[in-house]
């Protein structure tokens, strides 16, 4: 089936806000949306050969994401944005056609651990006041910068291997 599934339609029906283990392939729209203030825990999911991987959107919306493997989006990786937050450890995000992980519109993500590998654009795009702490990640083998980030964005870096990307680290304007 080519239909988003957003993660709250599931939750509602099925009184679920913990995704584990399962095979998300082929969606032509998003893989797991998060929206609406909702809070979700996604673990060591396959998300694969879809458009948007992982969408996490809207104020007071949380997602925890813990050894997930992201790959071959026709977008992005992970999209943090509209002023909600994400926690992602041990996830590896690649070959996605956008950035590896996008946070906009006032999103924060914290990413320890994580690795964002072999994606057409950058590993991790942080615009339009988005907020992103980069810990113990590897961002390789990107198209564009490894990490790319806006004026009007933060990002912090700690600790990472920034490597083999079209450039280390890009700051431009908005």
């Amino acid at each position: 089936q080519n239909e988003d599934v957003p993660l709250d339609h599931v939750q509602e029906s099925m009184d679920v806000n913990e995704l584990s283990r399962n095979t998300i392939m082929n969606v032509a729209g998003t893989g797991v949306l998060v929206e609406g203030g909702r809070r979700a825990t996604l673990t060591g999911n396959r998300i694969m050969e879809g458009g948007l991987g992982v969408e996490i959107r809207g104020r007071g919306t949380r997602a925890r994401l813990r050894n997930n493997h992201l790959e071959g989006g026709s977008s992005a990786g992970v999209l943090v944005s509209q002023a909600a937050q994400a926690d992602m450890q041990g996830d590896c995000i690649q070959a996605h056609a956008l950035a590896g992980v996008e946070v906009n519109l006032g999103g924060n993500v914290t990413m320890e651990r994580v690795q964002i590998i072999n994606g057409a654009g950058p590993g991790l795009y942080c615009h339009q006041n988005g907020a992103s702490r980069v810990t113990e990640c590897q961002v390789v083998m990107n198209g564009r910068a490894g990490i790319e980030v806006a004026s009007q964005a933060t990002v912090q870096l700690y600790e990472n291997r920034i490597a083999h990307n079209a450039a280390c680290i890009h700051k431009h304007d908005d």
